[in-house]
């Protein structure tokens, strides 16, 4: 079971992300033929006789990301990625989720409808350019489109789509069963940055004032300002909450409230446990169906899954990235 990379399924991605004219030319030249390769594996680049290995590129780049606001930084975040892929990739041999040939093809061509629907928008949006200019009319040929926006011939971008419908339906499978079969509960937080105020949510809580009143009147937190203090629905270890305020979140009754939980900086949180949902216990097979008949799982979902599996330990997981961990020689 193949998960295509992330970069190359983030390019097919674009047709959907608009159909605009820049940088399409039609009738663009073929690039000269390059002289064939002699790099090995994890062997990058070369100059002269001095090999440039995939470490020492991997340790640039994360010096390089550390100049840049840590919102931007994608070294990390595409590590993160494929490990995800290859977590989904076990968890699916370990419940036996497979999809069928029947729902794959039907996934591949719900997704070829879009891709080509938006190739029918752009060449509407390109003959309307030629008419507003006079000039001849002519539509841009679906395997010429492809090579010109994707760099992929025909062949390369059917054979991505069959990835990455599979994967789509590994994500309902297996993320779908976690969530069902998982214990998972609705959390309300209030976050003080003082002392003074961490007393008086306190004490005002301990005389059973409403919790999502003081949230909204103390915490720093703006989202549970404006949602009264609610996170949302969170699972063990998913990554929403705090490490320390996630531990004791878990071991509060339904309906109870913590005490203070210090955290970095000075802080405190204080967390609400309210509706619980018990684990489904039934077998993955008996929860299949329901599952795949369920929506797409968003990256906010598919996060807090990879979370949860992380700090599971039922995968042993270990990372060494040069320029973070260690260095490219070490």
């Amino acid at each position: 079971m193949r998960i295509p990379p992330v970069a190359r399924a983030a390019c097919a991605l674009l047709l959907l992300g608009g159909v605009g004219l820049a940088g399409y030319t039609m009738g663009a030249q073929q690039a000269p033929a390059e002289a064939p390769c002699t790099l090995k594996k994890n062997e990058v680049a070369r100059v002269g006789s001095s090999i440039i290995t995939a470490e020492d590129f991997i340790e640039r780049l994360v010096d390089t990301e550390r100049q840049v606001p840590p919102a931007h930084r994608r070294t990390t975040a595409v590590l993160d990625s494929l490990v995800a892929d290859r977590l989904l990739v076990q968890e699916a041999e370990r419940l036996e989720a497979k999809a069928k040939s029947r729902e794959l093809q039907a996934e591949v061509e719900s997704m070829q409808k879009v891709y080509r629907e938006a190739f029918d928008q752009y060449n509407k949006q390109l003959v309307e350019e030629q008419r507003r200019r006079g000039a001849p009319e002519k539509t841009a040929a679906w395997p010429d489109f492809l090579k010109e926006r994707l760099d992929l011939t025909e062949a390369e971008f059917n054979a991505l789509l069959r990835e990455q419908a599979e994967r789509t339906l590994l994500k309902r499978l297996v993320v779908g069963y976690w969530e069902r079969a998982t214990v998972h509960a609705d959390a309300f937080t209030i976050l003080v940055r003082s002392r003074s105020d961490m007393e008086a949510v306190r004490e005002r809580l301990a005389k059973g004032e409403d919790f999502g009143a003081l949230a909204r009147k103390y915490s720093i937190d703006t989202h549970a300002q404006q949602a009264s203090g609610r996170v949302g629905v969170v699972y063990p270890a998913d990554g929403r909450l705090h490490a320390k305020v996630d531990e004791a979140f878990w071991k509060l009754a339904e309906g109870e409230c913590s005490g203070a939980i210090e955290v970095e900086y000075g802080q405190f949180y204080f967390v609400k446990r309210a509706s619980s949902v018990l684990a489904n216990e039934a077998a993955f097979a008996d929860l299949r169906e329901e599952c795949l008949a369920g929506a797409n799982v968003d990256e906010v979902r598919f996060d807090a899954w990879r979370s949860s599996v992380v700090a599971s330990k039922r995968y042993a997981c270990e990372r060494r990235l040069p320029g973070l961990d260690c260095a490219a020689n070490e």
